[in-house]
């Protein structure tokens, strides 16, 4: 016997000896220690539901804008959860106009597919709006997801979404985001490319660069049109079923298309593949779920104390301007954080080398063709007289958010040498987090709840701008003890006004049936996956049947304002011998 296995704790041995004056022999006694080892496992992971959830109301106590929900099947369990905290609501109010969502990642004991809800802030860096765990990939999963989230951010849609390919995906965002342009990630397109085409990529050493001129360069719908033919000629591919299910979709990644949208420079779902990849480095085993959250709010932080960084450096040092002659530049460095000012800067410097020459002109506007002198890409652009207003056939600001070398190149034409703040967006300057989060509209008809959650974060995003000034924290806190005085007044005068009405008018929700909550069981063979999408399937076509009723949910756990909560139910014993065994606690 090992050293280690030599030693019996009291408690263990006290145990032993009642055992023995029970007549019970040692064999059964060893059969009795190894049911409890088990039961003492299949309680921890039984517990891990329960601690998850005694999680999120910790949370919620420390950050009243957190937001939670937990959807369990009909036996009870697990089936998707969702979950964002106050300050990741607040980035979503100001960078939630693209989001980049992927479900490629399953580290936790469950096998449950990660999906953070992805953006990117002020900075080019990744900023995250929430996160979820879902049972499976499916078009259910994923309208309930979706519908969750867009709920507590007060049905604020994006302007786009990055996915991978995935048909389930797909077919929820045109159900929850039907104004949402969806783009397919350009990384997968390629590296599926590889692996459908490897022979005619094997053979014809060209048709990588004609395959990627015809994604990324092809500005007009009759242009994208003619390089493909040209491409599927030129390679004898007119039989090729991924190539003709590629072209059946192209609204969702050909350059033409996505100039239509505003993606602030993201072409792919490269910042989830990024996040995925640090969790694969320190994610090494299977998490419960309490523990995969954890770690999960550390990386998080470790991302937000880069942003805490970049806005110290942007607001208090100013980046060295290389031609401070230059009045676009100099209007451009005091607004733009310093990522965006280094993009702005090489567009501003790139125009001087253009050629600008007039096309047409009457006296409301202008018709310029402009092309740098060492590259055939020609663009156009329409210059407004009256409001120095642009349209350029690049589409860099509307896609991008900054201005392009070719509209700089035609205002400096016109003598407008200043930058029009009309070309500022405030979403890349230093001061994008500057106002409150969600502004006032018509919330009169709105749920309670909702209301709550937007004061929440407001209130939080208010306390972050103050806390820099010990002036503007006194104000703060003055104010608030104001606010509350009133507040109490108000309370009272409704509590008066309301005694004698029938208390089930109430919109409080009850909980009638208590819920007990269990964790998923753990995925040992053959899990249900995502529905492939047609391009993954090209060769082997199989229909796909929405039957929301076989994974639909029994309950939804989720916070409630009026504290309200569903409990689980507790666990009832027969009281047999075992089971009056299984109610003694042993010390370790």
């Amino acid at each position: 016997m090992l050293r280690s296995h030599r030693k019996i704790l009291p408690g263990t041995l006290n145990i032993i000896q009642q055992l023995d004056k029970a007549g019970i022999p040692p064999s059964k006694a060893y059969d009795f220690f190894v049911e409890l080892h088990s039961n003492k496992m299949r309680n921890f992971e039984r517990n891990d539901a329960q601690n998850l959830l005694d999680h999120f109301r910790r949370k919620q106590i420390v950050d009243p804008a957190f937001f939670y929900a937990i959807q369990l099947n009909d036996e009870g369990q697990i089936s998707n959860v969702i979950w964002a905290d106050g300050k990741s609501l607040i980035d979503y109010s100001f960078f939630g106009d693209v989001i980049c969502f992927d479900t490629t990642f399953k580290t936790n004991r469950y096998d449950l597919p990660f999906a953070p809800i992805l953006g990117v802030n002020h900075h080019k860096q990744t900023v995250i709006f929430g996160a979820a765990l879902l049972n499976d990939e499916t078009t259910e999963s994923f309208v309930w997801l979706f519908e969750t989230f867009l709920r507590v951010v007060s049905s604020k849609h994006p302007k786009t979404i990055f996915t991978d390919r995935c048909a389930a995906m797909a077919k929820a965002i045109s159900f929850v985001f039907p104004s949402t342009a969806h783009r397919l990630c350009l990384w997968h397109i390629f590296e599926n490319a590889a692996k459908n085409l490897i022979q005619i990529f094997a053979k014809n050493p060209g048709f990588a660069n004609d395959f990627k001129r015809t994604i990324y360069e092809s500005r007009s719908e009759e242009l994208l049109q003619e390089t493909w033919q040209q491409m599927i000629t030129t390679y004898s591919l007119e039989e090729n079923i991924w190539l003709e299910e590629l072209w059946k979709v192209r609204e969702k990644w050909s350059a033409f298309h996505m100039a239509s949208s505003f993606c602030a420079n993201m072409t792919t779902t490269q910042r989830s593949e990024s996040m995925n990849n640090q969790f694969k480095r320190h994610f090494g085993r299977k998490l419960t779920f309490l523990k995969f959250i954890e770690e999960f709010e550390l990386a998080v932080n470790k991302f937000r104390e880069k942003e805490l960084y970049e806005d110290h450096k942007s607001k208090n040092f100013t980046p060295n301007v290389r031609v401070p002659s230059m009045p676009m530049l100099m209007d451009a460095v005091k607004e733009y954080t310093r990522t965006i000012y280094a993009d702005f800067e090489e567009e501003c410097l790139s125009q001087i080398s253009c050629i600008c020459e007039l096309v047409t002109s009457n006296e409301d506007s202008h018709f310029y063709r402009v092309s740098p002198p060492e590259e055939f890409k020609v663009t156009y652009v329409t210059y407004n007289v009256s409001d120095y207003s642009l349209e350029c056939s690049c589409r860099k600001f509307e896609t991008f958010g900054i201005l392009c070398m070719h509209g700089m190149k035609v205002l400096t034409h016109n003598k407008v040498l200043m930058l029009p703040s009309r070309y500022i967006q405030k979403r890349w300057s230093k001061f994008a987090k500057d106002g409150l989060p969600y502004q006032t509209q018509n919330y009169n008809y709105e749920d309670v709840s909702l209301q709550y959650g937007r004061v929440s974060q407001n209130a939080l995003a208010l306390a972050m701008k103050c806390s820099s000034s010990k002036q503007a924290l006194d104000m703060l806190e003055r104010g608030i003890e104001q606010m509350s005085v009133q507040a109490n007044d108000i309370i009272q005068a409704n509590y008066i006004a309301d005694m004698g009405m029938n208390v089930n008018s109430s919109k409080i929700r009850t909980a009638e049936h208590c819920v007990q909550i269990k964790p998923p069981p753990i995925k040992s063979g053959g899990q249900r996956r995502r529905i492939k999408s047609v391009l993954e399937r090209a060769t082997k076509r199989r229909s796909y049947k929405n039957n929301r009723n076989s994974t639909s949910s029994s309950a939804v756990i989720e916070q409630d304002i009026h504290g309200v909560e569903t409990q689980p139910e507790p666990v009832l014993h027969q009281m047999g011998f075992m089971g009056l065994l299984n109610q003694v606690s042993f010390g370790s």
